[in-house]
């Protein structure tokens, strides 16, 4: 979910910021490794991003009925990453713990996409955008096994614009 503010620069150059939330859930399973009653040993794995992103996007057509556009920009993304659950030691010893990551990453964020009018005030269209940002894990604090986490990626939206 997310919400952007555009604005004209030239009519052929928009600049924008949005704000947007992202949370996703998982559960995972040791593969070789159960409890002794023969329970699977689960655990819960979360990602949360808040992206902060500024853009500029090119509007090779311009300003007009059918808008396709390109953009290049920058991300703040604000992460946090947990583990919950149980899980296995050394010693195959069974545990129950909660481990925690968060931090804030920079990165570069680049879209492509295209606007249709809808009605006088609207447009509906469609985008993708990839972004690249790693966040760092202190693993001493945290007690997570890796030092990195992938922040980057695809995301492909659905588009709608109120002009005012």
């Amino acid at each position: 979910m997310s919400g952007d503010w555009w604005f004209a620069l030239v009519n052929y150059l928009e600049g924008g910021v949005a704000l947007g939330y992202h949370q996703g859930t998982t559960s995972s399973i040791y593969r070789d490794v159960v409890n002794a009653n023969g329970d699977e040993i689960e655990q819960e794995l979360k990602l949360r991003v808040v992206p902060v992103t500024g853009s500029v996007r090119f509007l090779p057509a311009g300003h007009g009925s059918v808008e396709p556009y390109v953009g290049i920009g920058v991300g703040v993304f604000n992460w946090r990453w947990s583990e919950t659950g149980e899980f296995v030691d050394s010693s195959n010893n069974i545990f129950r713990a909660n481990y925690i990551a968060k931090g804030t990453s920079v990165g570069p964020v680049i879209l492509a996409g295209i606007r249709f009018p809808f009605a006088d005030v609207w447009d509906v269209g469609g985008e993708v955008q990839w972004q690249k940002a790693t966040g760092d894990i202190d693993r001493t604090e945290t007690g997570l096994l890796g030092d990195k986490i992938d922040l980057g990626g695809w995301h492909a939206l659905a588009t709608m614009h109120i002009r005012f």
